[in-house]
């Protein structure tokens, strides 16, 4: 029998269900499942996300890669709904599932959905980074105004 990630997944599940009652399984089954558990309970991205909502995503006096950054933490939540909806896609093509039309209509939506926030993030930082540049730029015209105007001064 071929392992898929899917079939290797659920006898790792089994596994580690197995292994909260049984010694037999072994410690490191024990182990993997803590740890399992810690992780999806601290996901950072969760976390800064928290708190920025919280502070209010205060972009003053920010560098324009850190605004780059906060955008994608501000849509963080839709980031997560899009990655859970093409994990259960995923899953449902590995184990060739055909979902009822209406529900793969609903799923591919919320797809759809979040690429076109992750286009509209993309679009934004980079009109940040085409500002960014464009204020370098005339700061740096500026400067060489200065110059020269000092050079034809003399």
């Amino acid at each position: 029998m071929i392992l898929t990630r899917k079939n290797r997944f659920a006898k790792l599940k089994e596994a580690l269900k197995a292994g909260e009652s049984d010694t037999s399984v072994g410690a490191e089954a024990v182990l993997i499942n803590k740890l399992q558990d810690r992780v999806e309970e601290y996901d950072l991205r969760a976390i800064i996300f928290a708190i920025l909502y919280r502070t209010g995503f205060d972009r003053n006096e920010l560098l324009p890669n850190e605004i780059q950054r906060l955008e994608v933490i501000q849509v963080y939540p839709h980031f997560k709904i899009g990655e859970i909806w093409t994990d259960i896609k995923y899953e449902l093509e590995q184990e060739k599932i055909k979902p009822t039309s209406d529900d793969y209509h609903w799923m591919i939506t919320n797809i759809e959905e979040i690429q076109d926030i992750a286009v509209n993030s993309i679009n934004t930082q980079q009109m940040i980074a085409r500002e960014s540049r464009r204020l370098q730029e005339e700061d740096l015209n500026r400067f060489y105004d200065i110059i020269r105007s000092n050079k034809l001064g003399k």
